[in-house]
């Protein structure tokens, strides 16, 4: 009886939510009271584990390419050019034709198409783009990787 007034007093108190959390904590605090008591007991297996995980580490570093995407060959580089912010949107202009031209003439290279100065693609004008349009796969002589 004095049980039931006891837990009924504590449930007004606390209410239910709060029982029940703390016995899922309780709970949890168990399970990893065993389990670090388990690995107390089998250090050498633990300690194992910990150097083969440190040895697949190190292999998969050496082994999985690195690569945030892999790169595909789609036949169009985007290339971005900049000078320095005190330049006249003159002589990028005369900059990025000589770089163009440079590109243009490569031969696995089908056309460029050459952008300067401030607006929705370049953020200043100080800055160029070249989109660079490859020949099909089989008429050039390397991938776009290489070419790049």
């Amino acid at each position: 009886m004095c049980a039931r007034l006891l837990r009924a007093e504590s449930e007004e108190k606390h209410g239910r939510f709060l029982l029940l959390t703390e016995r899922f904590f309780k709970g949890m605090l168990g399970a990893y009271d065993r389990s670090l008591q388990w690995v107390l007991k089998h250090q050498r297996f633990t300690l194992g584990s910990a150097a083969a995980t440190l040895v697949a580490t190190v292999l998969l570093y050496v082994f999985v390419p690195k690569g945030l995407l892999p790169q595909q060959d789609t036949g169009l580089i985007i290339g971005v050019t900049d000078a320095a912010q005190s330049i006249s949107f003159k002589a990028m202009v005369g900059r990025q034709r000589e770089i163009a031209d440079l590109v243009r003439r490569d031969p696995d290279v089908q056309s460029v198409a050459s952008f300067v100065g401030a607006g929705t693609v370049n953020a200043t004008v100080n800055s160029g783009r070249l989109y660079i349009k490859l020949k099909p796969h089989n008429q050039r002589s390397a991938r776009a990787g290489e070419i790049i």
